[in-house]
């Protein structure tokens, strides 16, 4: 059995890993306006696994679990953000030039 030094070692590994994938997705979508092609259902229930993946870490004391999730929780926090504020933004402007086009 390994010690739980490699254990927990494998599990940041796997952790990072986990973290890293996300960074792709944040660079294609938001420089180029692209969130269309992200779900908002998919963060809200992305983020809520990985909050619930927190609370059993918490519960089993066990802090890869806890750091692994919690990372990924921030991270999927930062895409869901990005994503709220560039749907609010397009909203906005979908209201003010359809304001616009009514006073014409």
């Amino acid at each position: 059995m390994p010690s739980e030094s490699w254990t927990t070692a494998l599990g940041l590994v796997a952790a990072a890993l986990t973290w890293l994938s996300y960074i792709p997705q944040v660079r294609k979508a938001f420089p180029r306006d692209a969130n269309e092609d992200i779900s908002l259902k998919m963060l809200i229930a992305l983020f809520s696994g990985l909050a619930l993946w927190i609370v059993y870490g918490l519960m089993r004391s066990d802090s890869v679990i806890i750091i692994a999730n919690g990372i990924g929780a921030a991270l999927v926090g930062d895409l869901t953000g990005l994503f709220w504020t560039k749907l609010c933004e397009k909203l906005s402007l979908e209201r003010s030039f359809g304001h616009a086009e009514e006073e014409v």
